[in-house]
């Protein structure tokens, strides 16, 4: 297991308050972790309740499904691991693809195909949801708690691989990754709500309100 996911550090997580300057959801998630294989590690994903916290922070899920997402959890122990577990996974596949693109390197065949693999079971769960006139993968906790939070985050590293410029992956003093320049736009502040993120959460409202139409 990385070293990071081993250390503890002694003051409490700050899942829910992060930073998020990646520019793309995939990246903001590989930056819950810092300092890899060094004695200043940082970890702050440790339980599953800090997953769902980071979720909601980085808007990747409505306060609904967040709550919905928390009572699951809660009332199946297995599942918040399995939750943990499977996030951690996808992260450190997600970080590994990213740190060997940004140093110019092809990124282990092994971790692209994890990624395809742990998309795959995440689509299987979601809904393609019409929304402004184009449709977008949305996800219910109830359907899937773990492929609820994780399924928007494997697409957002796919869009990062297939549809952008991969020269603009940059890799920053305490292993954080970033894409250079982002999908930010002008007046946009920093850490906004990506469109992967920000329309799915919005879809997921107007399922929830059909009157808000």
């Amino acid at each position: 297991m990385n070293a990071a996911m081993n250390a503890q550090p002694a003051s409490p997580s700050r899942a829910a308050s992060l930073p998020l300057v990646g520019s793309d959801l995939a990246f903001d998630f590989t930056n819950t972790a810092s300092g890899r294989g060094t004695s200043a590690s940082l970890e702050h994903l440790r339980m599953p309740e800090h997953v769902i916290a980071w979720s909601r922070h980085a808007k990747l899920v409505t306060p609904e499904d967040g709550d919905t997402a928390e009572r699951l959890t809660a009332a199946t122990p297995r599942l918040g691991r399995e939750l943990l577990a499977r996030a951690l996974e996808l992260r450190e596949v997600i970080y590994r693809i990213g740190s060997a693109v940004a140093h110019g390197k092809p990124p282990p065949p092994a971790d692209t195909d994890a990624l395809a693999r742990i998309h795959a079971v995440c689509v299987a769960h979601a809904k393609l949801t019409p929304f402004r006139g184009n449709f977008v993968w949305s996800w219910r906790p109830e359907d899937g708690v773990v492929e609820a939070i994780l399924g928007p985050i494997t697409l957002s590293a796919l869009t990062l691989l297939v549809q952008s410029d991969v020269s603009r992956i940059k890799q920053c003093v305490g292993d954080q990754l970033v894409r250079d320049g982002g999908l930010r736009q002008s007046g946009e502040a920093e850490g906004s709500p990506r469109p992967h993120r920000r329309d799915a959460n919005a879809a997921r409202r107007l399922e929830r309100h059909p009157r808000e139409r």
